[in-house]
């Protein structure tokens, strides 16, 4: 069998779905893609970014990290990259890319999801794909304004995804727990 990586396919309705023909797409393992500012953003694995304005003509953008990147969002009107060994990527124009500087945490954090809400960035992170379920949290998303928060959940916790919604933070993990806050401090 023959496989073909790295297609990208688009559907107006979600049932019928057709191969778009793409042009510069990478042949690295792509996990992620999000759209804004009028932009296709997608991240891959050892700092793969590549940006589109029709979703058929890529180009790769310079990443400055070899981490691997597996989510990127398009929140408040900025772009947000992320990945393993604790890696925040941040772009106005989903062209230009800067990594963000921590002054707290694990340098080996893998970040897992990132939301907003309530006015605060929050950040899921485990122990390089481990346990240990970790929680970064900023008002400004900028330079060496996040703190972390290492025992919020249970113990052995692997957290997944974190969301707001309704006004609330929830935090998803690999088990059958789902935690909730209104802060993105303390958890319940």
């Amino acid at each position: 069998t023959t496989y073909q990586y790295n297609q990208v396919f688009q559907s107006a309705s979600g049932t019928a779905w057709s191969t778009v023909s793409t042009s510069g797409l990478t042949a690295s393992q792509l996990n992620f893609m999000v759209y804004g500012a009028g932009v296709f953003v997608v991240v891959g694995n050892g700092g793969m970014i590549q940006s589109s304005a029709d979703g058929s003509s890529w180009t790769t953008r310079p990443s400055g990290t070899t981490a691997d990147l597996v989510k990127v969002y398009f929140v408040n009107n900025t772009f947000f990259a992320i990945g393993k060994n604790r890696t925040l990527l941040t772009s106005a124009d989903g062209l230009s890319w800067e990594a963000m500087v921590f002054g707290a945490g694990d340098p080996a954090d893998f970040f897992m999801s990132l939301t907003y809400g309530n006015g605060v960035y929050v950040l899921s992170a485990r122990k390089d794909y481990g346990s240990q379920a970790i929680i970064y949290r900023s008002a400004t998303a900028t330079n060496n304004s996040w703190t972390v928060t290492t025992n919020s959940l249970a113990p052995a916790t692997y957290i997944n995804r974190i969301q707001f919604l309704n006004n609330r933070f929830f935090v998803f993990t690999a088990g059958n727990d789902m935690y909730q806050s209104t802060d993105g401090i303390s958890w319940t």
